[in-house]
């Protein structure tokens, strides 16, 4: 843990750019185009943010509020491409949180423990509702609060 490890934890920065930009350019950078094309545009946002979650049903310490949060993450950043219509925004955004939560703090990331040191380590103590548990802050009731609060905020946004 420390400052001497940062030229081996932004070695993994690439790793998260490319594996969270997958994932975004899947989901919103193609899905929800092309259903929302085809079909409307509430189906597209809807169906990709439902596959984002299930993209996620696998990993090690899931859980229902897990895969919750990965949806609403999902329609989080589905309200954002649309907003811009850009979909590197949330290339970046995807990026910066599996880093940040793995490589920077130490945390589990959708369950998976980060593969080298970290910049800071946390050990998280309380119930697995408030922490995440095993899968990891993404499974905290407390991801949920703030991913409704950001859905809502660029909700309103569209509106005024």
């Amino acid at each position: 843990m420390g400052f001497k490890y940062i030229p081996a934890i932004l070695t993994i920065l690439p790793g998260w750019i490319v594996q969270s930009s997958t994932e975004e350019i899947i989901t919103r950078g193609w899905l929800m185009h092309i259903i929302g094309a085809k079909h409307n545009q509430a189906l597209g946002f809807i169906i990709s943010s439902i596959l984002f979650g299930v993209l996620h049903i696998f990993n090690p310490g899931v859980s229902l509020l897990s895969i919750l949060n990965i949806v609403l993450v999902g329609f989080l950043f589905g309200l954002y491409v649309i907003d811009t219509k850009d979909v590197w925004g949330a290339c970046g955004l995807h990026a910066a949180w599996n880093f940040a939560q793995g490589n920077i703090y130490g945390f589990n990331v959708s369950g998976i423990s980060s593969s080298t040191d970290t910049l800071i380590s946390f050990t998280s103590k309380g119930t697995d509702i408030l922490t995440g548990g095993a899968f990891g802050p993404e499974a905290s009731i407390f991801t949920t609060i703030v991913l409704l609060i950001g859905i809502v905020a660029l909700v309103l946004k569209r509106r005024f």
